[in-house]
C-alpha cells in the first residue's frame, strides 16, 4: 500500500500533441491535454488516489514516503478532480533542480584559506566518516576519489534510481563538488585537493547530465540516504543545488525531506544560492532553518593574505521569507579548482577555465558548500559523539565575523565594528582548526523542534527573529521584548563566535534561528508583513507551484573585483574584516527591499 504526503508536487512536463485529421474532412481533432508530473499529499490510505491517477490515464511514478507523497504523471485537465478527491491535501509543481556552480580560474588553494592543513597535521583527515553527495554523479576516472591518502580503496558507493551503479557524470558538477570534499591527491606543495581526503563517499545521482532535475528525484535520493544511513555510517549530506522559494519552508516538499534527514541525525549542508547580493535571496533548501547554509567569499587569489578577501557578489543574502538569519557561515567559493574532465558538458561549454584534462575552475555557493561538508567530516572524526545540532554549533561558534578595526580596544567585535550585516555573513567565515579542536559546549537550533515540525497530527512551525523596522528602513533582530539589535552601536558584543552578550541579558542568538528566551521560540503566528507590502500568510488550499528552477550557475565571472568594502584586514591569525560599514546597508523602497553597494562581479 502506497503512502501519500503532507505535500504533493506536480512536475510540469508539457507535451505538444499534434491533432489528428478527421477522415474525409479537414477539421483537426482537439489536442489531448498535456501531461504533468505530480506529487500528491493525502491523509490516510493513498490507494484510492493511486487508482484515480491510473483511471485518469496517468501513472504513479514514485512513492516518496518520507514526505508521505506520491509522484505521478497524469493529464493536466484531471488536476481539479484530483484535488477534489477526499483526503487529498495539496498538489504542487515538481520543480526543476539544478546545480549551484560557475566557472573561474586559479590553482588548488582553498584548503589553505581555512587552514585545513593545520588539522591534517594533527592526523585528522575525515577517516571513518561518510559524506553523501546528491548531485550530477561521479566521474569514474579519478583515482583520487577512489582511493584515500594512504592509497587504500575507500568506501565509495554510487546510486542512481535507487540502485547501486557504476560511477558516471556527464555534466561534471557533482565530480567537482565531490573533489572539494574528498580529493586525496596532493599539489606540488603538499596540499590535499579536498578538505577531508580520507572520508568515505556515497554519491547519489539526482540531477541529469544537463545539470538539472526534478524535486522528486532529489527527494528520492534523500530518502535513499536516510534508509542506508546506518549501513554506510552516513553522517553528512551535501546539497550543492538550489531552487527559488515558492512557499514557507515547512510547505516545500524538498525542505520536508531535508528535515527528515536532519531528524535522522544527518548533518545537512546546503548552498545559500547564487542569487545575491540582494537581501531575501536565500534559496531552497538553504532557507531551511535547521541545516547549515553556506554563502561564498573569495580570497582574491591571495590565499595566504586575508586582508583582501571579499564576499562574493553572487552569494545569496538573508533574511529568509520566514525571517531567519541566513546564511549561517561563509566559505571559499571563488575560483575553486577541482576535478572535472574536459569532455563533460560544463567543461566543454567553458573551455577557458579548464586547467588541464582533469581539473577545472568554478565559483559558486556549491563550491563553498563542499568546503563546509568536508569540514563537518573533520569535526566528526575528532568528535564522533556529536549530534548534527552540535556540529552546526561548532562550525558557527568558531567562525570569524567580518569586523573593522578594534576601536574600543576590548579585543572583541562589537556591533558597530561589523563591516557586513549578519544577513550577509551569518557567523562569519569558517576556520577549520578552531572548529575541529576548539573547546565548545553548546548546540544550535535552540527553540526549534524538528519533531514538532513533522508531527502529522499537530505540526508546529517557526519563524525567525528578523523584522523590518519602517522607521529606519532596516532589518532588525528582535526578542520577546521588541527590537534589540539593528546593526548600529548598541552594546551587543560578538564574543568570538555567534553568541551575543550585553543588555538585555539572557537573550542568546542561536545562529539566527530562534531566541531561547521566553516565550519559547517564535511559533508561527499566521504571517507578518515585510516593508509594508510583502505578506507571507500561508498557502491557500490546493496551492500549486508554478515553476521554479534549481540553477546550475552557468554564468562565468570575469575576474573583476568589487570596489570598496568587505575586506578582511589585520594579521593572518586575526582575520579582521575591514571595509566601508555604510557600503552595504539594507535599505528599501515602496517596491520592495533592496541593498545598496557595488554589484561588480568578482571571484
Amino acid at each position: 500500500m502506497l503512502k501519500a504526503s503532507r505535500i504533493i508536487q506536480i512536475a510540469v512536463v508539457m507535451l505538444l500533441v499534434i491533432g489528428l485529421i478527421v477522415p474525409g474532412g479537414s477539421i483537426p481533432a482537439v489536442a489531448a491535454a498535456p501531461d504533468v508530473d505530480v506529487l500528491v499529499q493525502t491523509e490516510g490510505d493513498s490507494t484510492a488516489v493511486a487508482d484515480f491517477i491510473r483511471q485518469a490515464g496517468g501513472e504513479v511514478t514514485g512513492d516518496l514516503y518520507i514526505i508521505d507523497s506520491l509522484a505521478a504523471r497524469l493529464p493536466s485537465n484531471k488536476l481539479d478532480a484530483l484535488r477534489a478527491l477526499p483526503g487529498v491535501k495539496q498538489v504542487s509543481i515538481d520543480q526543476t533542480v539544478i546545480t549551484a556552480g560557475s566557472a573561474l580560474p586559479d590553482e588548488i588553494d582553498f584548503p589553505a584559506v581555512i587552514d585545513a592543513d593545520q588539522v591534517w597535521a594533527n592526523g585528522v583527515t575525515g577517516k571513518g566518516v561518510t559524506v553523501a553527495v546528491l548531485d550530477t554523479g561521479l566521474d569514474q576516472r579519478y583515482t583520487e576519489l577512489k582511493f584515500d591518502s594512504a592509497g587504500n580503496k575507500r568506501q565509495l558507493v554510487v546510486v542512481e534510481n535507487n540502485q547501486i551503479v557504476q560511477p558516471r557524470d556527464g555534466h561534471g558538477h557533482g565530480t567537482h563538488v565531490t573533489g572539494i570534499i574528498a580529493n586525496s591527491g596532493k599539489t606540488p606543495d603538499g596540499m590535499f585537493g579536498g578538505i577531508a581526503p580520507d572520508v568515505n563517499l556515497v554519491v547519489v545521482k539526482v540531477l541529469g547530465d544537463d545539470g538539472s532535475g526534478k524535486y522528486s528525484k532529489v527527494i528520492e535520493g534523500i530518502q535513499w540516504v536516510i534508509e542506508h544511513r546506518d549501513e554506510y555510517n552516513i553522517r553528512v549530506m551535501n546539497l550543492s543545488l538550489f531552487a527559488i522559494p515558492q512557499s514557507h519552508y515547512w510547505e516545500d516538499p524538498l525542505n520536508i525531506a531535508v528535515m527528515e534527514a536532519w531528524r535522522a541525525g544527518i548533518v545537512v549542508v546546503a548552498a545559500a544560492g547564487n542569487t545575491g547580493p540582494d537581501p531575501m535571496t536565500i534559496t531552497v533548501p538553504g532557507n531551511n532553518p535547521y541545516v547549515i547554509t553556506v554563502g561564498a567569499f573569495t580570497d582574491n587569489y591571495t590565499p595566504d593574505d586575508p586582508r583582501d578577501d571579499k564576499i562574493a557578489t553572487f552569494s545569496a543574502a538573508g533574511p529568509t521569507h520566514d525571517a531567519f538569519v541566513k546564511p549561517d557561515v561563509l566559505a571559499p567559493g571563488g575560483h575553486i579548482v577541482s576535478s572535472m574532465f574536459k569532455n563533460t558538458k560544463f567543461a566543454s561549454e567553458n573551455k577557458d577555465y579548464q586547467i588541464n584534462n582533469f581539473y577545472f575552475q568554478m565559483s559558486g555557493t556549491s563550491m563553498a558548500t563542499g568546503v563546509v561538508s568536508g569540514l563537518a567530516a573533520l569535526i566528526l572524526e575528532e568528535h564522533p559523539e556529536l549530534t548534527n545540532d552540535q556540529v552546526k554549533y561548532r562550525i558557527m561558534r568558531s567562525a570569524i565575523p567580518a569586523c573593522g578595526p578594534d576601536e574600543d580596544g576590548d579585543g572583541k567585535c562589537s556591533a558597530d565594528e561589523l563591516t557586513l550585516k549578519i544577513w550577509q555573513q551569518g557567523a562569519g567565515r569558517v576556520y577549520a582548526p578552531a572548529a575541529v579542536f576548539g573547546e565548545f559546549d553548546g548546540t544550535a537550533n535552540i527553540g526549534l523542534d524538528v519533531n514538532a515540525e513533522l508531527d502529522p497530527e499537530n505540526p508546529i512551525h517557526f519563524q525567525g527573529a528578523t523584522r523590518w523596522n519602517p522607521e529606519t528602513s532596516e532589518f532588525v533582530l528582535v526578542g520577546p521584548d521588541g527590537y534589540i539589535w539593528d546593526g548600529a552601536p548598541s552594546g551587543f558584543i560578538w564574543d568570538g563566535g555567534y553568541i551575543w552578550d550585553g543588555e538585555p541579558a539572557g537573550y542568546i542568538w542561536d545562529g539566527g534561528y530562534i531566541w531561547d528566551g521566553s516565550p519559547a521560540g517564535f511559533i508561527w503566528d499566521g504571517g507578518f508583513i515585510w516593508d509594508g507590502g510583502y505578506i507571507w500568510d500561508g498557502a491557500p488550499a490546493g496551492f500549486i507551484w508554478d515553476g521554479g528552477f534549481i540553477w546550475d550557475g552557468g554564468y562565468i565571472w570575469d575576474g573583476a573585483i568589487q570596489e570598496g568594502g568587505f575586506i578582511w584586514d589585520g594579521d593572518p591569525a586575526g582575520f579582521i574584516w575591514d571595509g566601508d560599514p555604510a557600503g552595504y546597508i539594507w535599505d528599501g523602497d515602496p517596491a520592495g527591499i533592496v541593498s545598496v553597494g557595488s554589484r561588480v562581479p568578482q571571484e
